[in-house]
């Protein structure tokens, strides 16, 4: 069990962690208001960090993989839906939601 919850964690913020390392670059050098080319950036380095974070809770967990991989999903859902966002247009926020899903269980399918 405690197994379980540090993988998702884990996960998690390995997931995290880059995207806002980015928000906070982009934000110190260009201001708040983000523009196509950093949103086309955003999708990639949150594909690329949910594929990691897929690959972390799966590795962690080392057993009911995509459960973990759920289980990591549906707390990055839980996140998605109360972080406010006046920057991001609402389909913006769907796809980054869409890239996460799909990038964290491609990871955990790659360590399955």
């Amino acid at each position: 069990m405690v197994r379980s919850i540090a993988a998702v964690i884990i996960g998690y913020l390995v997931m995290v962690v880059p995207i806002v390392a980015v928000f906070s670059f982009y934000a110190r050098k260009y201001g708040s208001k983000p523009g196509r080319a950093f949103m086309l950036i955003v999708q990639v380095v949150g594909f690329f960090a949910a594929i990691v974070g897929g690959i972390t809770v799966a590795m962690i967990a080392q057993d009911a993989v995509l459960k973990h991989a759920a289980a990591l999903v549906g707390l990055s859902a839980a996140m998605w839906l109360v972080t406010p966002s006046e920057d991001e247009p609402l389909w913006v926020r769907v796809f980054n939601l869409l890239v996460m899903i799909g990038g964290v269980f491609l990871g955990a399918s790659l360590v399955a």
